[in-house]
């Protein structure tokens, strides 16, 4: 999508689905193997359900829709910021929507507010926002 295609109002809602597999290449990935994310005794003790997926494996779902969908592929992260609200827990499905809140044509940017919700609950697990940019192609 394009910079001209984007409008204050836009929105996109996409689904991922939370597996232990998904939480273990993504500890992988990271070297993060926490006892919180692999131990359930121990989570337990921390006062979770469970032991509970990493925050930014719940974050790297919004990069996603960033790059893909919403402003999409011509558009880079400049910022980030996200508030954890609840935790995720494997064999839940969240659902993030990301909302358009202002194009700024001047600097090519445009500002989105993110909702991450646990999709069978509705509860709130991450809020935030971002500033996406699209960067010349003639430099």
């Amino acid at each position: 999508m394009a910079l001209v295609d984007i409008k204050e109002g836009d929105e996109v809602v996409t689904d991922f689905r939370v597996t232990e597999e998904k939480i273990s290449q993504f500890a992988v990935l990271v070297d993060d193997f926490a006892p919180v994310h692999f131990d359930s005794e121990f989570a337990r003790n921390q006062g979770f359900d469970d032991t509970i997926a990493h925050g930014l494996f719940t974050a790297s779902f919004v990069s996603g829709v960033l790059g893909n969908y919403l402003p999409g592929p011509e558009s880079v992260i400049n910022e980030l910021n996200l508030k954890y609200h609840q935790p995720v827990y494997k064999g839940q499905t969240i659902q993030v929507l990301v909302s358009v809140q202002r194009v700024v044509h001047a600097v090519s940017a445009v500002y989105l507010t993110i909702t991450i919700s646990e999709k069978s609950s509705s509860k709130k697990v991450v809020s935030g926002r971002a500033i996406c940019s699209f960067p010349s192609k003639d430099v």
